[in-house]
């Protein structure tokens, strides 16, 4: 399913988004407008404000104009993290672009992330709506959390228990999808109840995106899923599929590579064809659907109109995704 379909209830919008960002991110000094820009370009699927701009719709006031910065705000934020995150994995590659790092070095890749977050920042503080840059604050602060647990869990060893790694999962990923429901709907005035289920829409998506995103970084072709496939594996990283596998596999040649002491050249398929035989890739999707079934079920508190169905829509390609 393509995802610009999924936003068709809101193509206008996505298109005023690209100019806005376009329009904020090119008015740079011309080194930094190339780093900037190469980043917007390999950003990927504008999730997070496509989500802001669906919770929206479900307040009393959609104002696009003041949901524009907040819109753009998140999807910067999130280039941000991508830019650091691509040096913390040693990413040579993202959507089918060379990442930051790669292309210019590591010292730049920092400067356009501490860039991008002073500059997402400063959009959020200029709607006057103080919750709003608390919000955003609060993500970046659990984000962090969630990285600097799972790069220490790496080096010590910790971390391969399921509960661990749902809790950084919800910290590294959910938490932004989650929050940018949040802040679409404070934005347009939506009520409590409204805002609460919608946060636990984008929660529970968020936590089924990242175990398929886990599943693929394992299963797809680099060609395919568009950046460096097994970095979080390589950088000691235990994600949900491995943890599976290290319970319930026989083969004791799992626990080698996943610790890194194979070193051979193929073992990328051997972990693969090791995992699929155990049913871990299998568990790891069905939980990952349980996860989405559970955000779908609160949208039936919603009512019906377009909006709530684009929201469907993006559940169903959480976990029906190739790429």
């Amino acid at each position: 399913m393509d995802v610009q379909y999924l936003f068709r209830v809101i193509m206008p919008e996505m298109r005023s988004l690209e100019d806005y960002l376009e329009g904020t991110l090119g008015d740079a000094d011309p080194s930094v407008r190339d780093v900037v820009t190469h980043l917007m370009r390999a950003g990927g699927k504008r999730i997070r404000p496509a989500l802001v701009f669906l919770a929206a719709k479900f307040g009393g006031t959609f104002d696009l104009d003041r949901l524009l910065p907040v819109a753009a705000a998140a999807e910067i934020i999130h280039m941000a993290t991508l830019a650091h995150d691509d040096i913390i994995d040693g990413a040579e590659v993202r959507r089918g672009l060379t990442t930051v790092h790669a292309e210019w070095s590591p010292q730049v890749a920092i400067l356009a992330g501490d860039y991008l977050f002073a500059q997402g920042f400063r959009l959020l503080a200029r709607t006057g709506e103080p919750r709003a840059v608390e919000i955003m604050a609060n993500v970046v602060f659990e984000m962090c959390q969630g990285e600097i647990h799972e790069s220490v869990a790496a080096l010590t060893g910790a971390d391969a228990d399921e509960k661990a790694y749902l809790e950084r999962i919800g910290k590294k990923t959910a938490i932004f999808l989650a929050e940018s429901c949040r802040l679409g709907a404070l934005m347009a005035g939506a009520d409590e109840v409204t805002t609460r289920v919608l946060r636990m829409f984008g929660w529970g998506i968020g936590l089924g995106f990242q175990i398929v995103d886990d599943v693929l970084d394992l299963t797809s072709s680099s060609v395919a899923f568009g950046k460096t496939l097994g970095t979080d594996l390589r950088a000691g990283v235990l994600t949900l599929p491995v943890i599976h596998g290290l319970t319930h596999a026989t083969d004791p040649r799992l626990r080698d590579i996943a610790q890194g002491r194979a070193g051979g050249e193929g073992d990328m398929e051997e972990l693969k064809d090791i995992l699929g035989r155990s049913g871990s890739f299998a568990y790891a999707e069905g939980m990952a659907r349980r996860f989405v079934g559970d955000a779908v079920r609160n949208l039936s508190l919603l009512p019906e109109c377009d909006a709530r169905e684009a929201l469907l829509s993006m559940a169903d390609f959480v976990v029906e995704r190739e790429v």
